[in-house]
């Protein structure tokens, strides 16, 4: 699988195993990830978030949960880039919406349930 990626993708070896030792990683947290979701996004069912919007939300949270070595911005801003390149730009609005308060729930700060109100509605309406 690893020469295929490579080649399509036009990356390193290092570059493909790191990506795919990513994936690995965040299967293995995925209750954890999908748990935290669901409780920011209280007013729309995390399952029925589409799977571009859905995955770089569980990369984001993965990133900010468990790798310090990517600032949060950072974490917040890669997840929005993929998710405006592969979905809609109000989608990445709404992917930032709710990684800034899955950011500020895990530094003690409540979620602000007006924010993701809001950002779903811009996400509806496109």
């Amino acid at each position: 699988m690893t020469p295929l990626l490579m080649k399509e993708l036009a990356v390193t070896r290092q570059a493909t195993l790191d990506a795919q030792h990513r994936a690995r990683s965040i299967i293995a947290q995925l209750t954890e990830l999908d748990e935290l979701l669901s409780k920011t996004t209280t007013s729309y069912a995390f399952h029925r978030i589409q799977s571009v919007e859905r995955n770089a939300l569980r990369l984001g949270v993965f990133e900010l949960l468990h790798d310090p070595s990517i600032p949060p911005k950072v974490a917040i801003a890669e997840a929005m880039r993929i998710t405006r390149k592969f979905s809609t730009p109000s989608a990445a609005l709404f992917v930032n919406a709710i990684l800034d308060q899955v950011f500020r729930f895990t530094q003690g700060d409540g979620l602000d349930e007006k924010v993701v109100t809001e950002s779903l509605t811009i996400l509806k309406h496109t």
